[in-house]
């Protein structure tokens, strides 16, 4: 685990979230101010950090060396936790890797057995991070063996729904990445890589490389999509298709730069690769980065895309 995490994240839900702590504390939701309390902890993500390290030392302890990926039931076994719908989640993984999955696991919380309920028609990897979701708000109010209705009764907020799906990412990526193991130009292997053993959705491995316990410098994630208007060039034609830039707005409207390196790897039908510092503005995402495109897919088909990663520079 990081000594010193850092204070921003590139999920929006938990750069909002960490922006409130360090602005005005005390207008946190109770939720999250006792989960801090109960965990000893100066701050949020070291709470996180320290509830999920002592579950998965758990989880060590019964089932042997964290593996790279980590058995979800038995992990909800082990917090009297009964999964019910499992029998209805798809073996195939999700089609399209980096969209969040439509169907959301729910929990109904009681101090003698939880119970998260998948829906009808989810993937695999998705029910994993959905079912890691809600042992993440179970985390947030559980007081030892039992729940804290009072905060229960108050209902969810923004805040903590982007701290129990950092929480859940903790849970099925606890790894901290060294980035060592990076080579010039792997970013995105990595996170294709990282979701493909930890049977999750590439949204979560790239959320995950942004987290505030790593220490790659990774900015911000853009996932582009090349539409198919053929008037237009290709940097016009490429949208953001999903972004993970923290609190920084990029509209729908917004397309890659003319003679930037996602420009480059847009089009064709080989998997390209570059690499370079630049100077970005995609909205309100801006400043100078290290950034890696790659691009894969058929301009032909319709299928290209391109992930752009944007690191700070040293």
């Amino acid at each position: 685990m990081q000594e010193k995490p850092n204070s921003t994240a590139i999920e929006p839900s938990l750069a909002a979230l960490l922006m409130k702590e360090h602005r005005a504390y005390q207008e946190l939701p109770l939720a999250i101010r006792r989960f801090v309390e109960r965990q000893e902890a100066d701050g949020i993500v070291r709470a996180a950090l320290g509830v999920t390290q002592h579950l998965l030392q758990d989880y060590q302890r019964v089932v042997g060396p964290l593996g790279s990926t980590v058995r979800l039931s038995k992990l909800a076994q082990m917090q009297s936790v009964v999964l019910r719908g499992l029998s209805n989640v798809a073996l195939s993984r999700e089609v399209n890797p980096a969209v969040r999955q439509r169907y959301r696991a729910v929990i109904t919380m009681s101090d003698d057995a939880s119970v998260i309920t998948i829906p009808p028609g989810s993937d695999r990897a998705g029910a994993r991070i959905s079912v890691a979701h809600e042992l993440g708000h179970l985390s947030i109010h559980s007081r030892g063996k039992k729940v804290d209705q009072s905060t229960i009764r108050l209902g969810s907020s923004e805040e903590e729904e982007g701290l129990a799906e950092y929480i859940g990412r903790l849970l099925l990526l606890p790894k901290r990445i060294d980035p060592a193991e990076i080579p010039p130009g792997g970013m995105a292997r990595a996170c294709f890589d990282l979701a493909t053993a930890a049977d999750v959705p590439l949204s979560a491995a790239l959320a995950r490389i942004g987290d505030p316990d790593q220490d790659l410098g990774v900015a911000g994630v853009i996932l582009w999509e090349l539409r198919p208007d053929r008037r237009l060039s290709v940097a016009e034609r490429l949208k953001p298709y999903y972004r993970l830039c923290g609190s920084a707005f990029i509209p729908d409207r917004s397309h890659a730069r003319e003679g930037s390196l996602s420009a480059m790897v847009g089009s064709g039908e080989a998997e390209r690769t570059a690499l370079g510092n630049e100077t970005v503005r995609i909205g309100r995402f801006v400043g100078d980065f290290k950034v890696e495109a790659h691009g894969w897919g058929s301009e032909g088909r319709g299928t290209r895309k391109v992930l752009s990663t944007f690191q700070v520079q040293a």
